[in-house]
């Protein structure tokens, strides 16, 4: 079966001629209906959009894989990704993973604003960053700080303003570690894994 809505999911679930599915919804209709998914025994992947607004998705204690599309908002960063404490002007996307397999996509440019992960997973997790036909070189990486603790802000060198920022990084993960162990490049996208 394709995918369903996160509210359709239950009956799906007790459809005995199911034998798996996929939930594709908004992040509000995932949060709000994630402990009942995560007892979806057939349920196989989640695929979660947002809108232009600021979205928040908290995947805590879920296990179910899950690629996160969330479109972008209007927030930014006065003195940029590359400011030893983060302040927001504007609310950014908010994702705070669980245990599954995750892979968030997101798309380089101002209009994207700013997007947060928390719990992301070296090694499970996956952040394929849109460079939005820039050049490689145009990603960068830098160690701050968001909400008293550590975390890396990644962005273009033409708009720090913009940009990922992985929050709760554990006290071995540094932007120049990232860089090294875990960036690579293929067909116009940074990939982090």
């Amino acid at each position: 079966m394709s995918s369903v809505t996160a509210t359709a999911a239950a009956t799906v679930q007790a459809n005995i001629h199911v034998t798996s599915f996929q939930v594709s919804d908004t992040a509000v209709n995932v949060t709000a209906t994630l402990s009942a998914l995560n007892t979806d025994s057939k349920l196989s992947a989640l695929t979660v959009s947002g809108t232009a607004s600021a979205d928040s998705l908290v995947m805590t204690g879920s296990k179910l894989p899950a690629t996160i599309n969330l479109n972008g908002d209007t927030a930014s960063v006065s003195k940029g990704l590359v400011a030893p404490i983060l302040t927001f002007i504007g609310t950014p996307d908010a994702i705070t993973l669980g245990t599954g397999a995750s892979t968030i996509n997101f798309l380089l440019r101002s209009c994207s604003g700013i997007e947060t992960i928390a719990n992301f997973q070296f090694g499970l997790d996956r952040l394929n960053i849109n460079l939005n036909g820039a050049a490689n070189s145009v990603l960068q990486a830098d160690n701050t700080s968001y909400n008293g603790q550590k975390a890396i802000g990644l962005y273009s060198s033409a708009d720090p303003t913009h940009g990922v920022v992985l929050t709760s990084v554990g006290s071995g993960m540094t932007a120049a570690a990232l860089v090294a162990d875990h960036l690579t490049f293929s067909g116009g996208l940074a990939l982090i894994n």
